[in-house]
């Protein structure tokens, strides 16, 4: 009788250790411990958003209590939502808050949370915020919070039920029963939408930041930031007075997000050691737009009639519209077939374009009915003709 009972207990232990390990939290933690470590990403790390970082750094000065702030009575925000579309820094913008405020740092993906059994995501929440607690002034960061966030009452399956009561417990953590716990909740997600109102109220997420797509002088600090270490010209020209070729690239890549540009510049760099090159040139990064856009290059079309037919009515197709008012300057035109493309011209885009009602009358009436195409002007990138 005894041995059963002491087997019953062992069984009962075990349960319980197996229960709080599927309580804890799976977030990633910086900055936290003997070890800390590090975010890796400064303010300095993140450029073309100075108006955004600007508020965000006066958000820690008061996470981290500074005095002006307190004599006058101002609050922290509880919460912070960044929303936009992907690639354009959100999470490493959180990273560099974290990082140049030395703050403890959990990072979560809201896919994290959930689990097949009832009960684990309010779990996993309540402890998340009670670590972050005890290790204030922190940040909690939930990338895709969509996944946790969602509005309730869209399901009635035991997945959305499981979610919703993650999504009350998140509620219930971020409702401000504890004033000046020191807890920052940073979210991002690019379906706002999805979100459901309580979550999106003031005092639970007090701002809402849209991280959009850079502008044309956004999208050449940003690459400024990601040539530091690669081999690229930074002389200028009869326009620029230095870095004249990141301007143009800034130029080109129109629609490009942070994420974006980061990936050219490593595309170009893998072209420049591909081909022996001393440097990364306007060739190459024009190589890399085009396998980012079109994909890769395809074997060259044998020579045959229909080839030099297809050749001249791309020519003829360059020339007209190089002549058009009001278009930019044409400054690539290719048979090469490219993923599903088999030819494209390419112009530099400049403001204001596409300006003249004469252009558009010839882009909708001649481009698209003399000479059809199948993506006039596929997005982002520079003005393409496709076909």
């Amino acid at each position: 009788m005894l041995a059963t009972v002491k087997i019953l207990l062992t069984r009962w232990e075990w349960l319980q250790e197996l229960a709080e390990e599927f309580g804890r939290h799976r977030a990633k933690e910086f900055n936290v411990g003997v070890e800390r470590k590090d975010t890796g990403v400064r303010y300095e790390d993140v450029a073309g958003i100075d108006s955004i970082k600007a508020d965000i750094e006066e958000v820690m000065k008061m996470i981290l209590g500074a005095e002006e702030y307190q004599a006058m009575g101002a609050r922290a925000p509880r919460g912070i939502l960044l929303e936009g579309p992907p690639g354009t820094g959100k999470t490493y913008l959180a990273k560099a808050m974290a990082g140049s405020s030395n703050v403890a740092f959990f990072s979560a993906n809201g896919s994290e949370f959930v689990e097949m059994f009832e009960g684990v995501a309010a779990a996993r929440i309540r402890d998340l915020f009670r670590v972050a607690r005890k290790h204030a002034p922190a940040i909690v960061f939930v990338d895709e919070i969509d996944a946790i966030g969602k509005a309730r009452g869209r399901g009635n399956d035991s997945g959305s039920k499981e979610r919703e009561q993650g999504l009350l417990q998140l509620l219930y953590e971020m409702d401000g029963f504890e004033a000046n716990d020191g807890v920052l909740v940073v979210g991002a997600t690019n379906r706002v939408a999805l979100l459901d109102d309580a979550l999106l109220r003031k005092g639970r997420f007090d701002m809402v930041i849209y991280m959009g797509r850079p502008s044309t002088s956004n999208r050449f600090k940003i690459l400024e930031v990601h040539a530091k270490d690669k081999p690229i010209p930074r002389e200028g020209d009869s326009v620029w007075e230095s870095d004249a070729l990141l301007h143009r690239v800034a130029e080109l890549t129109i629609g490009y997000a942070g994420a974006d540009l980061a990936n050219l510049l490593n595309e170009a760099a893998i072209l420049m050691v591909r081909k022996d090159a001393q440097a990364i040139d306007m060739s190459l990064i024009q190589e890399a737009m085009d396998k980012r856009s079109l994909g890769l290059p395809s074997a060259r079309l044998p020579d045959s009639e229909a080839k030099t037919r297809m050749a001249t009515v791309q020519a003829a197709r360059a020339v007209a519209t190089a002549l058009t008012p009001g278009l930019p300057p044409l400054v690539h035109c290719s048979i090469q077939p490219r993923g599903g493309h088999m030819s494209r011209i390419i112009f530099l885009p400049q403001v204001p374009a596409f300006s003249s009602p004469h252009t558009y009358y010839f882009i909708n009436n001649v481009i698209n009915n003399v000479l059809p195409m199948d993506s006039p002007m596929p997005a982002p990138g520079a003005y393409q003709m496709n076909s």
